[in-house]
């Protein structure tokens, strides 16, 4: 192979120059950033040849399914999108989105993303779906004010917060995460209407007393046919328990509660009560009778040895006398 020089450029070896080599990665790039554009525009009905002019394009909606689209780009040549659709990709970062001032629905499904971020443009949101992906903690979505339904499942979300601020929240699916526990994480959602945690850890039936503060419930699951069951789904009296503390619902677990599926928890519980109050107070009075007899009890204990004392005490006087 040989190798020539010239004063009035750079070394050459072959056809390759050091010039070219630096800017390959760049034009890889640019090229991949290209057959993404042309994939985009292909799957929307979009001319790519205006696209690729600088041309607006004033389309209020684009999709992506199931392609090799790797990341969000090219999003500012759409500032009238209203929903953006974006399903099992490689997408790994929410990005690009600050253009997007009128998006009302975005879907970032079964991607790879580990965190919720760059949604600050995004302030008109009603729908968030972000299911599917990595993501372990709940944040930067307070500033959403108008928000309406977020999806958040299959995930690996371990605790419910930082979603106090999101007033007007009405559906909330967290189903099959890590979470334990609810505590009042929700108490500041009190438009709240739906609320999926089937699949999580939660073990404890006053875990589920916490949603008697959410006023407007009216679906709950913790066993969706499409999800693993939560552990205090599978005690026997989970549903008593949960349509007796929460009279409002409509759903439980995917099947409508009737007002006679109401009433007849409601009469069990009551049933309950009566039978542990009345078991209650036949351990009380049982127990004032041990208490009684052990009393008697205790005062002959008392008076014997006093009994064989002055019977000593009598004997030894009588010997003495014999004396």
């Amino acid at each position: 192979m040989s190798v020539s020089t010239d004063s009035s450029g750079p070394v050459t070896n072959g056809n390759v120059t050091p010039s070219t080599i630096s800017t390959e990665p760049s034009r890889n790039n640019k090229d991949e950033e290209d057959d993404c554009m042309k994939e985009l525009c292909a799957n929307n009905g979009i001319t790519y040849s205006k696209i690729q002019n600088g041309d607006i394009c004033n389309v209020d909606k684009l999709e992506m399914f199931f392609s090799g689209y790797p990341k969000i780009i090219g999003m500012h040549l759409f500032p009238s999108l209203s929903c953006l659709v974006i399903m099992d990709q490689q997408v790994a970062k929410i990005e690009g989105l600050s253009t997007l001032a009128l998006l009302r629905e975005l879907w970032i499904c079964d991607c790879q993303v580990k965190k919720i971020e760059n949604l600050e443009a995004n302030k008109n949101l009603r729908k968030l779906y972000l299911y599917g992906n990595k993501i372990e903690v709940i944040e930067h979505l307070n500033h959403l004010g108008e928000l309406e339904i977020l999806w958040l499942n299959d995930n690996c979300i371990v605790n419910i917060e930082n979603i106090s601020m999101l007033s007007k929240l009405k559906q909330l699916n967290l189903a099959e995460n890590k979470i334990t526990r609810i505590g009042h994480t929700l108490d500041s959602n009190k438009k709240l209407e739906d609320l999926n945690l089937s699949g999580n850890n939660i073990t404890s039936l006053r875990e589920l007393t916490q949603l008697m503060r959410l006023p407007t419930l009216h679906s709950l699951s913790l066993k969706d046919p499409m999800y693993t069951p939560a552990p205090v789904s599978l005690l026997c009296n989970y549903s008593t328990h949960v349509l007796f503390h929460l009279p409002t619902l409509n759903t439980l677990d995917t099947y409508d509660v009737s007002k006679t599926v109401t009433d007849v928890a409601e009469a069990t519980v009551m049933k309950k009560r009566m039978y542990y109050h009345m078991r209650v107070k036949t351990v009380h009075r049982n127990m004032t009778d041990i208490l009684t007899k052990m009393d008697v009890y205790k005062t002959k204990l008392e008076e014997f040895p006093h009994e064989r004392i002055k019977s000593l005490y009598n004997v030894l006087k009588e010997v003495s006398i014999v004396r």
